[in-house]
């Protein structure tokens, strides 16, 4: 049984922390503006930006993990509804952990997870139930 950490386990989460990163970035952006004066940020609030694009990059790591989970074993029509959810439930991750930052470093983790866990973990717990009551009950093997 091979580790799990190669590259191919890993690179769906690091592609989701990088692009939730890219996102933060990108909505900052939009709703501050850019400076028309642009000045580099002052020395003191260098360790700060840096925490704050780690803390993102964990939590898109921890998305990508959650999301991995999900879709390992799906097919077909059910794949492609997941893959939707989580386009639609990404945008509201960004908010969510926008939010959970007002509140405290663990809470961005938390905040950003609740969209893709109501989205895309809620559609999948229901469906597992629904097949388990759906499908045939197996045969016993080996008697009576």
């Amino acid at each position: 049984m091979r580790p799990k950490f190669f590259w191919r386990y890993w690179k769906i989460p690091a592609l989701f922390g990088v692009g939730l990163c890219i996102l933060q970035i990108l909505t900052a952006f939009v709703r501050f503006g850019g400076r028309e004066d642009w000045t580099p940020p002052m020395l003191f609030e260098i360790p700060a930006i840096l925490f704050g694009l780690v803390l993102f990059f964990l939590c898109g790591v921890l998305v990508g993990l959650l999301v991995q989970r999900l879709l390992r074993g799906s097919t077909g029509a059910w794949r492609v509804a997941l893959i939707v959810c989580v386009a639609l439930a990404t945008p509201l991750a960004v908010l969510f952990s926008l939010v959970g930052g007002l509140l405290g470093p663990p809470v961005v983790l938390i905040y950003t997870l609740i969209p893709y866990l109501l989205l895309v973990g809620v559609p999948v717990l229901i469906r597992k139930i629904l097949l388990r009551f759906v499908s045939p009950p197996r045969a016993k093997e080996g008697g009576l």
